[in-house]
């Protein structure tokens, strides 16, 4: 397995901000970098999240979850003599307390700190995937629409982001960048990306149950086959597909308003098949089969709204044998595939394991005294 790092910075470092936040100390981060000139006393905290610590540190996934790093914290005070005096009795000056206590904040994190100021959920494992590739984990990155958004990366390059869109109906999706993709998506209102729910995203044609018809130019041969249908329905009832030799495939919704991945009957099949006028339905991936092997298969993906009269449904098996619509609506945010009933996401708690002092350093000048801190970092997703 190819070694994959992840910018963990700054759920890392927002953990550490909350953790001196509790103890009245003014730690600054990353984050702080744009909020002006840096106040006369503060800790400066510069970590480096390094990478996986190796192949033997993978959840049961297969996805690295133990990595390592580096962290420096430099402990800034002005050499005014009358803001040297420390508060905690028994410290020699304000520097020399303020260096102590960051060192007790380090070296004695526990289990109440760490559910306290790092199990925030700033990052999401995607599993399940059917586009392998978007499984990993990922981590927040900026904001989409008013809400959160997450990104798997490699290296420095950005492959996928999970992001809200609103747009109606409003939906959170995983967007591929390297293709300008969408690849799953989930209707939804959440400020959190849902869980389950997902389904491959695409377009899908509407039948109006009065005039529109889809015919495909199958020229089959007699013989038995089935198909299977992406098919949402406003009202139950079987939804028959007609066959130029006679016969029909039938299909059996279970439910109305909701995406159904339909099986039909049996049936012998000869010639081009039919959604004849009166065929009321939402109709996205339709396949057939011959002796359990897929021959055909039409997305309906060719508008993703307006008129679909005299378009023609493409063939993804056989480019000759195309469908052509006779009326018809396109529209857009329903699977274009099977649904993802595999895709999950579970949300992550990055946390520090282990904190090992490596050494400390100390410059001063005219206007202020610096000691620097440095330590090696070990921390986990979970």
């Amino acid at each position: 397995m190819e070694l994959i790092n992840y910018d963990f910075e700054s759920a890392i470092e927002g953990g550490f901000a909350k953790l001196f936040a509790a103890s009245n100390i003014d730690l600054r981060i990353a984050d702080d970098i744009d909020e002006g000139e840096l106040p006369d006393e503060c800790v400066l905290l510069e970590l480096d999240s390094g990478g996986a610590l190796g192949e033997q540190h993978q959840n049961a996934a297969g996805e690295y979850n133990h990595y390592s790093g580096t962290l420096d914290l430099t402990i800034r005070t002005p050499r005014v003599s009358g803001d040297q005096v420390a508060t905690t009795a028994g410290f020699k000056s304000r520097h020399t307390e303020l260096v102590a206590r960051t060192r007790q904040l380090l070296e004695e994190i526990d289990s109440a700190d760490i559910t306290a100021n790092w199990l925030d959920r700033d990052s999401y494992t995607v599993s399940g995937a059917g586009t392998t590739a978007a499984n990993g984990i990922y981590v927040r990155n900026g904001s989409s629409a008013g809400n959160a958004k997450y990104t798997l990366s490699s290296g420095v390059t950005e492959l996928f982001d999970l992001e809200f869109v609103n747009a109606p109906p409003v939906y959170w999706q995983i967007y591929d960048k390297t293709e300008s993709e969408q690849l799953y998506k989930v209707e939804s209102d959440s400020t959190i990306p849902p869980f389950t729910g997902w389904a491959t995203a695409g377009a899908y044609a509407t039948m109006d149950g009065v005039s529109d018809m889809i015919t495909y130019a199958t020229d089959y041969a007699v013989a038995s086959r089935t198909a299977t249908a992406m098919m949402r329905v406003t009202s139950l009832g079987n939804r028959t597909m007609w066959i130029e030799s006679g016969g029909a495939f039938i299909f059996t919704p279970t439910a109305t308003g909701v995406w159904e991945l339909l099986t039909s009957t049996v049936a012998i099949v000869g010639g081009n098949i039919q959604w004849r006028s009166g065929s009321d339905l939402d109709i996205s991936d339709l396949r057939i089969y011959e002796n359990g092997v897929e021959v055909d298969r039409w997305l309906h993906a060719e508008l993703e709204s307006g008129d679909l009269d005299g378009l023609t449904a493409a063939n993804s098996i056989r480019p000759l044998a195309t469908g052509t619509y006779d009326g018809g609506t396109g529209g857009l945010g329903a699977p274009a595939g099977s649904p993802a009933p595999t895709l999950a996401l579970t949300q992550n708690a990055i946390s520090p394991t282990r904190i090992k002092p490596t050494g400390t350093s100390r410059e001063n000048d005219e206007r202020q005294r610096m000691t620097t801190l440095s330590y090696e970092i070990q921390f986990t997703i979970t």
